[in-house]
Protein backbone atom coordinates (compact mmCIF):
# COMPACT_ATOMS: atom_id res chain seq x y z
CA UNK A 1 0.00 0.00 0.00
CA UNK A 2 1.01 3.75 -0.28
CA UNK A 3 1.92 5.13 2.74
CA UNK A 4 -0.10 8.40 3.21
CA UNK A 5 0.85 11.87 5.78
CA UNK A 6 -2.15 13.15 7.23
CA UNK A 7 -2.04 16.38 9.20
CA UNK A 8 -3.57 17.21 12.37
CA UNK A 9 -5.56 19.96 13.55
CA UNK A 10 -7.11 20.84 17.07
CA UNK A 11 -4.44 18.69 18.51
CA UNK A 12 -2.14 21.99 19.93
CA UNK A 13 -1.42 21.42 23.80
CA UNK A 14 -2.46 17.54 23.76
CA UNK A 15 -0.36 14.61 24.29
CA UNK A 16 -1.70 10.82 24.37
CA UNK A 17 -2.99 10.59 27.19
CA UNK A 18 -5.19 14.04 27.04
CA UNK A 19 -5.89 12.86 23.18
CA UNK A 20 -7.14 9.31 24.46
CA UNK A 21 -9.12 11.38 26.77
CA UNK A 22 -10.94 13.14 24.24
CA UNK A 23 -11.31 10.20 22.30
CA UNK A 24 -13.03 8.35 24.83
CA UNK A 25 -15.41 11.58 25.44
CA UNK A 26 -17.13 11.20 22.34
CA UNK A 27 -14.20 13.17 20.05
CA UNK A 28 -13.56 12.05 16.38
CA UNK A 29 -10.76 12.53 13.98
CA UNK A 30 -12.57 13.76 10.75
CA UNK A 31 -11.58 14.56 7.25
CA UNK A 32 -13.54 16.49 4.30
CA UNK A 33 -13.44 15.74 0.61
CA UNK A 34 -12.96 18.84 -1.89
CA UNK A 35 -12.96 19.03 -5.14
CA UNK A 36 -10.43 21.86 -7.75
CA UNK A 37 -10.95 22.27 -10.75
CA UNK A 38 -7.59 22.92 -12.71
CA UNK A 39 -7.05 23.65 -17.21
CA UNK A 40 -5.33 20.04 -17.16
CA UNK A 41 -7.60 17.90 -14.79
CA UNK A 42 -9.24 18.13 -11.23
CA UNK A 43 -7.60 17.37 -7.95
CA UNK A 44 -9.76 15.19 -5.92
CA UNK A 45 -8.71 14.94 -2.44
CA UNK A 46 -9.08 15.38 1.77
CA UNK A 47 -8.38 17.83 4.05
CA UNK A 48 -6.57 17.70 7.07
CA UNK A 49 -8.11 15.20 10.36
CA UNK A 50 -9.21 17.51 12.41
CA UNK A 51 -10.54 16.86 16.13
CA UNK A 52 -13.93 17.73 16.84
CA UNK A 53 -17.00 17.00 18.63
CA UNK A 54 -20.20 16.04 16.50
CA UNK A 55 -22.14 18.98 17.02
CA UNK A 56 -18.59 21.21 15.77
CA UNK A 57 -18.56 19.22 12.14
CA UNK A 58 -20.89 21.54 10.69
CA UNK A 59 -18.54 25.09 10.28
CA UNK A 60 -16.47 22.62 8.55
CA UNK A 61 -18.47 20.64 6.18
CA UNK A 62 -19.66 24.75 4.95
CA UNK A 63 -15.92 25.43 4.77
CA UNK A 64 -15.26 22.29 2.00
CA UNK A 65 -18.15 22.36 0.30
CA UNK A 66 -18.18 26.16 -0.34
CA UNK A 67 -14.53 25.48 -2.11
CA UNK A 68 -15.81 22.83 -3.92
CA UNK A 69 -19.11 24.72 -4.80
CA UNK A 70 -17.00 27.65 -6.18
CA UNK A 71 -14.27 25.88 -7.32
CA UNK A 72 -15.16 22.23 -8.51
CA UNK A 73 -17.20 21.73 -11.14
CA UNK A 74 -15.27 23.31 -14.27
CA UNK A 75 -13.15 19.97 -15.43
CA UNK A 76 -14.35 16.59 -16.66
CA UNK A 77 -14.51 14.77 -13.96
CA UNK A 78 -15.26 18.33 -12.05
CA UNK A 79 -19.08 17.80 -11.94
CA UNK A 80 -19.02 14.00 -10.24
CA UNK A 81 -16.50 14.78 -7.81
CA UNK A 82 -18.02 18.12 -7.04
CA UNK A 83 -20.94 16.39 -6.41
CA UNK A 84 -19.43 13.88 -4.10
CA UNK A 85 -17.95 16.06 -1.83
CA UNK A 86 -20.93 18.03 -1.41
CA UNK A 87 -22.89 14.58 -0.33
CA UNK A 88 -20.02 13.39 2.04
CA UNK A 89 -19.75 16.45 3.51
CA UNK A 90 -22.82 16.72 4.40
CA UNK A 91 -23.02 13.41 5.66
CA UNK A 92 -20.76 14.81 8.51
CA UNK A 93 -17.03 13.88 6.13
CA UNK A 94 -15.54 11.21 6.96
CA UNK A 95 -14.60 9.62 10.41
CA UNK A 96 -10.73 8.19 10.23
CA UNK A 97 -10.24 8.09 14.19
CA UNK A 98 -9.34 4.27 13.98
CA UNK A 99 -6.61 4.62 11.20
CA UNK A 100 -5.26 7.84 13.12
CA UNK A 101 -4.99 6.14 16.73
CA UNK A 102 -3.54 2.64 14.83
CA UNK A 103 -0.52 4.77 13.10
CA UNK A 104 -0.46 7.56 15.89
CA UNK A 105 3.23 8.11 18.47
CA UNK A 106 4.07 10.66 20.71
CA UNK A 107 6.49 11.89 17.76
CA UNK A 108 3.84 12.18 15.30
CA UNK A 109 1.38 13.92 17.07
CA UNK A 110 4.09 16.35 18.33
CA UNK A 111 4.60 17.34 14.73
CA UNK A 112 0.91 17.15 13.64
CA UNK A 113 1.40 14.68 10.62
CA UNK A 114 0.75 11.32 10.87
CA UNK A 115 2.07 8.44 8.49
CA UNK A 116 -0.51 5.97 7.68
CA UNK A 117 1.26 2.50 7.20
CA UNK A 118 -1.24 0.55 7.80
CA UNK A 119 -5.38 1.10 7.70
CA UNK A 120 -8.12 -0.03 9.95
CA UNK A 121 -10.60 0.97 7.54
CA UNK A 122 -9.58 0.10 3.55
CA UNK A 123 -13.23 0.09 1.66
CA UNK A 124 -16.04 1.90 1.75
CA UNK A 125 -19.27 1.09 -0.11
CA UNK A 126 -19.50 2.05 -3.14
CA UNK A 127 -22.59 5.09 -4.15
CA UNK A 128 -25.66 3.31 -5.49
CA UNK A 129 -25.13 4.21 -9.35
CA UNK A 130 -21.65 1.89 -8.96
CA UNK A 131 -22.95 -0.70 -7.16
CA UNK A 132 -26.25 -0.47 -10.01
CA UNK A 133 -23.14 -0.70 -12.47
CA UNK A 134 -21.67 -3.66 -11.13
CA UNK A 135 -24.63 -5.77 -10.87
CA UNK A 136 -25.75 -5.04 -14.29
CA UNK A 137 -21.91 -6.57 -15.86
CA UNK A 138 -22.43 -9.21 -13.24
CA UNK A 139 -25.76 -10.02 -14.92
CA UNK A 140 -24.22 -9.62 -18.43
CA UNK A 141 -21.73 -11.69 -17.96
CA UNK A 142 -24.08 -15.53 -17.97
CA UNK A 143 -20.87 -17.83 -16.78
CA UNK A 144 -20.74 -16.49 -13.40
CA UNK A 145 -22.58 -18.89 -10.77
CA UNK A 146 -24.71 -15.92 -8.99
CA UNK A 147 -25.08 -18.67 -6.04
CA UNK A 148 -22.82 -17.13 -3.84
CA UNK A 149 -21.43 -14.34 -2.25
CA UNK A 150 -20.17 -11.30 -3.75
CA UNK A 151 -18.71 -7.98 -1.67
CA UNK A 152 -18.15 -4.71 -3.73
CA UNK A 153 -15.96 -1.84 -1.96
CA UNK A 154 -14.41 1.35 -2.80
CA UNK A 155 -11.00 1.13 -2.00
CA UNK A 156 -9.58 3.76 -0.05
CA UNK A 157 -5.69 3.82 0.26
CA UNK A 158 -5.68 5.66 -3.51
CA UNK A 159 -5.86 9.30 -4.99
CA UNK A 160 -7.96 7.29 -8.10
CA UNK A 161 -11.06 5.78 -7.91
CA UNK A 162 -10.41 1.87 -7.34
CA UNK A 163 -13.19 -0.81 -7.14
CA UNK A 164 -12.38 -4.25 -5.41
CA UNK A 165 -15.17 -6.96 -6.42
CA UNK A 166 -14.43 -10.63 -4.28
CA UNK A 167 -16.67 -13.66 -5.41
CA UNK A 168 -16.86 -16.94 -3.53
CA UNK A 169 -15.27 -18.94 -6.48
CA UNK A 170 -14.62 -17.36 -9.83
CA UNK A 171 -12.41 -18.74 -12.92
CA UNK A 172 -9.91 -16.54 -15.03
CA UNK A 173 -12.39 -16.53 -17.86
CA UNK A 174 -15.23 -15.13 -15.50
CA UNK A 175 -12.78 -12.19 -14.82
CA UNK A 176 -11.68 -11.59 -18.06
CA UNK A 177 -15.72 -11.78 -18.88
CA UNK A 178 -16.42 -9.75 -16.24
CA UNK A 179 -13.93 -7.37 -16.67
CA UNK A 180 -14.65 -6.50 -20.34
CA UNK A 181 -18.14 -6.06 -19.76
CA UNK A 182 -17.17 -3.29 -16.79
CA UNK A 183 -14.87 -1.68 -19.11
CA UNK A 184 -17.77 -0.86 -21.21
CA UNK A 185 -19.27 0.98 -18.33
CA UNK A 186 -16.34 2.27 -16.69
CA UNK A 187 -13.58 4.45 -17.60
CA UNK A 188 -10.18 3.51 -18.32
CA UNK A 189 -8.50 5.36 -15.16
CA UNK A 190 -11.28 3.68 -13.03
CA UNK A 191 -8.68 0.46 -11.22
CA UNK A 192 -11.12 -2.78 -11.13
CA UNK A 193 -9.39 -5.31 -8.59
CA UNK A 194 -11.32 -9.13 -8.95
CA UNK A 195 -10.66 -11.51 -6.37
CA UNK A 196 -11.60 -14.40 -5.10
CA UNK A 197 -12.53 -14.81 -1.02
CA UNK A 198 -9.31 -16.26 0.91
CA UNK A 199 -9.97 -16.50 4.72
CA UNK A 200 -5.89 -16.45 4.93
CA UNK A 201 -6.05 -12.94 2.46
CA UNK A 202 -6.16 -9.75 4.39
CA UNK A 203 -7.49 -7.96 1.62
CA UNK A 204 -10.76 -10.09 0.91
CA UNK A 205 -11.41 -10.42 4.64
CA UNK A 206 -11.25 -6.59 4.78
CA UNK A 207 -13.71 -6.51 1.80
CA UNK A 208 -16.04 -8.79 3.25
CA UNK A 209 -16.26 -7.08 6.66
CA UNK A 210 -16.51 -3.27 5.34
CA UNK A 211 -17.39 -3.60 1.95
CA UNK A 212 -20.88 -4.23 0.07
CA UNK A 213 -22.36 -7.81 -0.06
CA UNK A 214 -23.55 -7.60 -3.68
CA UNK A 215 -27.29 -8.81 -4.79
CA UNK A 216 -27.72 -9.25 -8.15
CA UNK A 217 -30.74 -9.17 -10.33
CA UNK A 218 -30.80 -13.02 -11.53
CA UNK A 219 -30.60 -13.65 -7.37
CA UNK A 220 -33.46 -11.74 -6.21
CA UNK A 221 -35.51 -12.93 -9.16
CA UNK A 222 -34.66 -16.53 -8.19
CA UNK A 223 -35.58 -15.25 -4.06
CA UNK A 224 -38.96 -14.25 -5.95
CA UNK A 225 -39.57 -17.47 -7.34
CA UNK A 226 -38.61 -19.26 -4.46
CA UNK A 227 -40.98 -17.11 -1.75
CA UNK A 228 -44.01 -17.74 -5.22
CA UNK A 229 -43.28 -21.72 -4.75
CA UNK A 230 -43.35 -21.53 -0.60
CA UNK A 231 -46.89 -19.67 -0.91
CA UNK A 232 -48.38 -22.06 -3.02
CA UNK A 233 -47.50 -24.81 -0.80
Amino acid sequence: MNKLVCKLKNVDDLNMQSLQKRIDNGYRFVVYQYSISLIAGNIFTVSPAYLLKKEDTKKHTLKYNLLSSILGWWSLNGVTNTLKSLKTNSRGGIDVTEDIILNLNRDSLLSKKVKIKELHTIFRKPDKSTIKDFVKSIDKTKSINIDQNIYLGRYLNTESFSYFIAFDTISETNKKELMTSLRKVFYKHVHIEILKINPKDEITQKLTQQGFKLHTTKQKSEFIKVIAVLEQL
